[in-house]
């Protein structure tokens, strides 16, 4: 996913962000309670409930950084748009990069486990 990519996604899903927050909140807080309170089912929780809170976190992460006018990565924000542009832009790419890594570890890995029994 590149950092344009990554805005067109935020400008999409910026409404929804406290819709995300609930939906990661809620997902790991699941997976915490199901691991103070069955241990032996920790594995099989993080395995089914484990893709929503982290592909959840991963769009609230894209809609926070890279939303044209209000994300945290824009040029014209408060601390980031005082760093140099070819800082800036490097710093774009990491983040993009790491969403895409959260997202792919959420749709891929994630199911992976629950598909093949831990």
């Amino acid at each position: 996913m590149t950092p344009s990519i990554a805005a067109a996604i935020a400008t999409r899903l910026f409404g929804h962000r406290w819709w995300l927050l609930a939906a990661a909140l809620i997902s790991f807080g699941a997976m915490f309670a199901v691991t103070l309170i069955r241990p032996s089912l920790a594995p099989v929780a993080f395995a089914l409930v484990g893709p929503l809170g982290v592909v959840s976190w991963a769009l609230l992460c894209v809609c926070l950084w890279f939303h044209p006018e209000r994300g945290n990565m824009r040029p014209t924000s408060r601390l980031f748009g005082k760093l140099p542009s070819l800082v800036q832009t490097a710093l774009r790419w990491y983040a993009a990069l790491f969403v895409t890594l959260l997202l792919i570890v959420g749709l891929l890995i994630f199911p992976g486990f629950a598909a093949f029994g831990l």
